[in-house]
């Protein structure tokens, strides 16, 4: 792939995002929802399954707000106090550390095998 193509990609992407924030945004206008309250990846279920409608100009103006109404119920619950931060434990090394070079370790092991 070339580089051009990866910055194509790239773009098409955010613009793929932004519009389904921008159709999440009428959704929670027209529902009287907070967007970040509704579900990212159920918006994109919805704006998937009639892309094609939408693109040939075949969803009319009741159609699309069907749509927006469908994504404004997909309302994520408030779970408060849940918080998830992102760390990452430590995890023990299950194998010893090599202290020597490795041509003697090597020589060693070799050495303990016959």
């Amino acid at each position: 792939m070339s580089p051009e193509m990866v910055i194509k990609e790239f773009y098409v992407t955010i613009l793929g995002y932004n519009h389904v924030c921008d159709a999440m945004t009428a959704a929670g206008e027209l529902r009287d929802v907070p967007m970040r309250r509704l579900s990212f990846t159920r918006s994109c279920v919805h704006l998937l399954t009639n892309i094609v409608e939408h693109l040939a100009n075949k969803l009319d103006e009741l159609g699309w707000s069907s749509v927006l109404k469908c994504i404004g119920k997909q309302v994520v619950p408030h779970r408060p106090g849940r918080i998830e931060p992102r760390e990452i434990k430590v995890r023990q090394e299950t194998y010893k550390r090599m202290m020597q070079p490795r041509e003697e370790r090597l020589a060693e092991l070799m050495k303990n095998w016959e």
